[in-house]
């Protein structure tokens, strides 16, 4: 929920926008929650890009209610009109799972943040769309058997950061800890306490070297995410890298690891599976499962210092930015074949 209500959604055909692809107006999530009365204009909304068309939606139900609130609207004249809707439903779960990104310095040099995976009970929104406009003719009827969807979330406006600063307690018990553990928060709307599950940590880090299938470093590097779950004793690895030319940055799994001796030097070079065959890309994993490398460390550097009247001063570094996860699937329903 506190993702959704600060999204802007809306859905088309095709990257290249232009009329025809376009499949909804631009759906400001929050303000279709929060509106009052069975109708609503989307062009109140302020505008965050939105692609073009808008409408008037008919409103049912709240998002409080078990069948959730359903917004139709119609598109299309006479006997071409066809309905297009749209389902928000709320529930509370309470195993939703999140990162808290706080900054990390190394002396002048900003690092990118460690996050702090968590997980509490909150509120979680599921949006369902049935839209005509995805209907696909089999091959067999002279259609391609495939409809291409775009998804576009814009972020509206700025969040309020409800979590508590860390503190010299939180990092040490964080560095610590060998199981989860869990905090008391202040939630800063109604100043209600919620625990959280502290589930583990991780971090990005970049300039890792690329290299070929024999373990030879090439000129370029990659970016690798390093992620320590409490209660397991191995690190994990993902590859933070586009899996097609075309698209952008995604966290995925390495398809394995192996050692190579290079000259007189051992390496643990891991494959990824992203492109085609022939473009497929060795990383050299070697510094990480070192037994020197203590992945601690990256929680030594998030704070500030500052020096004041030849005393060194410490603040643990502030919350950066916060992480949800979204999930996508698709409902496949194959129409009657009963003329």
């Amino acid at each position: 929920k506190e993702y959704w209500d600060h999204i802007a959604l809306q859905l088309t055909t095709a990257r290249n926008v232009a009329a025809e692809d376009v499949l909804t107006p631009q759906l400001v999530i929050g303000d279709i929650a929060a509106a009052k009365g069975n109708s609503f204009e989307t062009s109140t909304s302020k505008d965050y890009g939105s692609l073009g068309g808008d409408a008037t939606l008919t409103l049912n139900g709240s998002i409080d209610d078990e069948g959730g609130r359903t917004a139709t609207w119609t598109y299309g004249e006479g006997a071409n009109a066809k309905t297009n809707k749209m389902t928000i439903t709320a529930s509370t779960r309470n195993d939703v799972e999140y990162a808290v990104g706080f900054v990390r310095q190394s002396g002048d040099d900003l690092l990118p943040p460690i996050y702090v995976d968590c997980q509490k009970k909150t509120a979680v929104y599921s949006i369902d769309f049935q839209l005509p406009a995805l209907d696909v003719k089999a091959k067999t009827e002279g259609g391609t058997g495939e409809q291409r969807v775009v998804v576009w979330l814009t972020w509206t406006n700025d969040a309020p950061n409800n979590s508590q600063a860390a503190n010299t307690g939180f990092w040490g018990d964080l560095a610590a800890a060998t199981e989860r553990f869990t905090i008391t928060s202040q939630n800063g709307e109604n100043a209600s306490e919620e625990t959280i599950t502290i589930l583990g940590y991780h971090f990005d880090v970049s300039g890792v070297p690329v290299t070929d299938a024999s373990g030879n470093e090439k000129s370029e590097t990659t970016t690798v995410r390093i992620q320590k779950t409490l209660g397991s004793e191995e690190l994990e690895y993902f590859h933070v890298a586009s899996i097609n030319d075309n698209d952008g940055a995604y966290t995925h799994t390495f398809d394995e690891c192996k050692e190579i001796t290079v000259g007189d030097a051992t390496k643990a070079i891991a494959q990824c599976l992203n492109k085609d065959e022939s473009a497929r890309m060795y990383v050299d994993l070697t510094q990480f499962v070192s037994e020197d490398y203590q992945v601690a460390d990256a929680i030594s550097v998030s704070t500030i210092r500052w020096e004041t009247d030849s005393q060194t001063s410490f603040q643990y570094a502030p919350i950066q930015q916060r992480a949800f996860g979204v999930s996508f699937k698709a409902t496949f329903v194959q129409s009657s074949e009963v003329p």
